[in-house]
């Protein structure tokens, strides 16, 4: 029979090696998740171009999130289309995963030598008190990256660019992204940048702004992506008015 020294010997064991292989279970990683929001809409104006008139604006897409904001295209060759595109989440253990998304990316399209995701951002014109389209933007596709330091101080946001560009034609990998804390800008002046607004009858209007108006990607939030102005057009010009609705933090220009 086992003697109780050698018993207690073996029982001492059993417990050194039941606690020697007990880990505390590591905490999952925690996604950190982009938030889209669209700055307010400014430097609105009307251009006579010979018989129609467009609305024109600059407009400014914002991640207000914990993480970066990045899609990622693919294709087999460089004459294949760009429709696979993915975004990758990122978590807080340094580590990633990628999601499918319903995007496709387009080359060029509007004088520019770069890809562009297709509907990332829209423009709705309507009454002021109602929600009728009266018009959409010209724009459907959009390059995205930091170009505009919008909220540095958001946590997380990097104290330069990340993102420097949308890629060149023969790529058969494309990345954008739009870092925590920065916006990408669509000046006014830029091509599609507007609203077509022939013939509509002098009164009071609002101009919306919408990202990710798909629901596509993955976000902390929804409720803030759109913000929208109120403007009094008559027949010529635009006068904006002083209420305006801001769902993005409002931040000085330079």
């Amino acid at each position: 029979m086992m003697s109780l020294r050698r018993h207690i010997a073996l029982y001492a064991f059993l417990l050194l090696a039941a606690w020697m292989s007990w880990r505390p279970a590591a905490a999952a990683a925690a996604d950190l998740l982009p938030d889209l929001a669209m700055a307010p809409l400014r430097d609105l104006r009307v251009e006579h171009a010979g018989s129609r008139r467009l609305l024109r604006f600059t407009a400014e897409v914002v991640n207000l999130g914990e993480g970066p904001f990045e899609l990622r295209g693919t294709r087999a060759t460089p004459d294949a289309p760009m429709d696979t595109v993915t975004q990758r989440i990122f978590d807080d253990a340094g580590g990633w995963r990628n999601l499918p998304t319903p995007a496709s990316m387009v080359f060029a399209g509007d004088g520019h030598d770069h890809w562009h995701v297709r509907d990332l951002e829209r423009y709705t014109l309507t009454p002021r008190d109602r929600l009728d389209e009266l018009g959409v933007g010209a724009k459907q596709g959009f390059c995205f990256f930091d170009n505009h330091p919008y909220l540095l101080s958001q946590p997380g946001a990097p104290p330069g660019p990340q993102y420097p560009g949308c890629g060149a034609a023969d790529d058969t990998v494309v990345t954008m992204g739009l870092s925590v804390g920065w916006g990408d800008v669509y000046g006014w002046h830029l091509p599609g940048q507007y609203i077509d607004i022939t013939g509509l009858a002098p009164g009071a209007y609002r101009l919306h702004a919408t990202a990710d108006p798909g629901g596509w990607f993955a976000e902390a939030r929804d409720d803030n992506n759109a913000t929208s102005i109120e403007l009094l057009y008559d027949g010529a010009d635009v006068i904006v008015l002083a209420s305006q609705v801001m769902l993005a933090p409002v931040m000085a220009q330079p």
